[in-house]
């Protein structure tokens, strides 16, 4: 699996924080968002599997997680990029080391532009990042 390969390239960078003054946060951030993906790409691959998405673009996540993983969940939008989904939904949780994802179908809306589901597409069927790059 291609998340093994990076688990153990994030490993191997490690070894660089002090020679190239790498944050450590910025690393420990990145492990667990691999971390997360790996549980995400487990649930998406089975609605793959059943055929009720045919790619990440469709999913709707739910990610529960404790407060050891606070950190690597506050941007909204690099989780989008790096889970592939425009759906997501963050739930804390009070077990601290607690991290796990549901996946589903996602009930918003397809961009006919980009292809995210996502919420608020307009009655031509674009996100309005799509509107606004037409528009330009």
């Amino acid at each position: 699996m291609k998340l093994n390969k990076i688990k153990e390239e994030m490993k191997e960078i490690r070894k660089y924080i002090d020679e190239f003054k790498l944050d450590k946060n910025v690393l420990d951030k990145w492990e667990m968002l691999v971390q997360i993906k790996q549980k995400i790409l487990a649930e998406t691959e089975k609605l793959r599997k059943d055929k009720i998405i045919g790619s990440n673009l469709e999913s709707s996540l739910i990610i529960k997680y404790g407060s050891n993983y606070e950190k690597a969940l506050t941007d909204i939008d690099l989780l989008n990029i790096v889970f592939g989904s425009w759906d997501i939904k963050l739930e804390k949780s009070d077990t601290a080391d607690e991290i796990s994802v549901i996946a589903g179908k996602s009930s918003y809306g397809k961009c006919n532009r980009c292809w995210r589901h996502i919420d608020g597409i307009n009655e031509d069927g674009l996100c309005q990042r799509c509107a606004d790059a037409i528009k330009e």
